[in-house]
Order: structure tokens, then sequence, then C-alpha cells
């Protein structure tokens, strides 16, 4: 069990090394870029900027979570690649965008439609689970109170399992 688990970390470390090297399809934004790419958040007036629905991964360089989940992230922009566009935004570096949108935890993903309020969710998610709201985030439909409190019981059972796994060592 100690040596799959092993195995397993090792092949993870090495994805995640692989993702954050390459980053082919996913961009860094400045808060400038943001304002021109995406939308002005200075402005009391909400007016998208972009001309595809928009994926923005708010994480810090040494967030764990925000570490486990550049794969993904990149997985996705490969994969909705021409659809949506994603970017990265350092909430340690752009710290005027991470306050101006009230982030406290991370990763925290915003999710911009090209018509419609954007939404935020928080916490780290698997790839099934990101490209179901990515989904949502193509149909231009508000995310279903169903699938928020999906997210939210399976990320409280991933906390309760890792609260378990840590007494038990």
């Amino acid at each position: 069990m100690r040596t799959a688990i092993i195995a397993a970390l090792s092949l993870f470390a090495i994805i995640n090394v692989a993702a954050q090297t390459t980053h082919e399809h996913v961009h860094f934004l400045t808060s400038e870029e943001f304002k021109s790419k995406v939308f002005d958040y200075t402005k009391q007036e909400y007016k998208f900027n972009g001309t595809k629905p928009v994926l923005v991964d708010f994480f810090a360089t040494w967030c764990g979570p925000c570490k486990a989940m550049s794969p993904v992230i990149e997985a996705i922009a490969h994969n909705y690649e021409g659809e949506i566009d994603v970017y990265k935004v350092d909430v340690d570096k752009e710290t005027e965008i991470a306050q101006a949108f009230g982030i406290r935890s991370i990763p925290t993903l915003l999710f911009v439609p090209a018509e419609g309020t954007p939404n935020l969710l928080g916490g780290y998610m698997y790839y099934e689970r990101l490209a179901i709201n990515v989904a949502v985030l193509l149909q231009n439909k508000p995310f279903p109170a169903e699938l928020v409190q999906i997210y939210q019981m399976q990320m409280q059972r991933m906390q309760e399992q890792e609260a378990s796994q840590k007494k038990t060592e």
C-alpha cells in the first residue's frame, strides 16, 4: 500500500513539474491584462472584454493544492482550446486583483461567461468536476445549486478523509 502511494505521488510530481514548465495553453495575467482581456473590475458597470468565455485560476506558487491543480487547468485549457480562454493570476504578485475579488483561499476559480454574471468557486477540483463546470460556462447558464452542493459535499468528504489519514499515521 505504501509503495503504491509513493509511486502515485512520484508520478504526480513528474506530471506536475511538466505542467508547471509548459503552460502552453494557460496565460498568466497582470492586473492591466485582466482589465483588457476579461473585464475592468475597478469600474462599477460590468462589461466583458473577451471574445469567448474565460476561466481564471487564482493561485500561489507556495500552495500545494494549487500545484496539484496546475495539470488539471492545463488539461482543460488544452481540451477546450478555441472554446474558452484560460488564465492564471498569482495572488501574491497581483494583490490588487485578489483583493478586488475577495480571494481568501486558493485555489479559487473564476468562471466568466461571454454573457451573464461571473461565478467564483473555491478549492481543488478534479478534472471531471472542472470539465462539468466548463460545460456549464459554455452553455452560458448559472451554476446549478445542486452542482455547487455536490462539489461542497465532495470537498468536505475529501477533507475528512485527509484528516482521518493524518490521525492514523
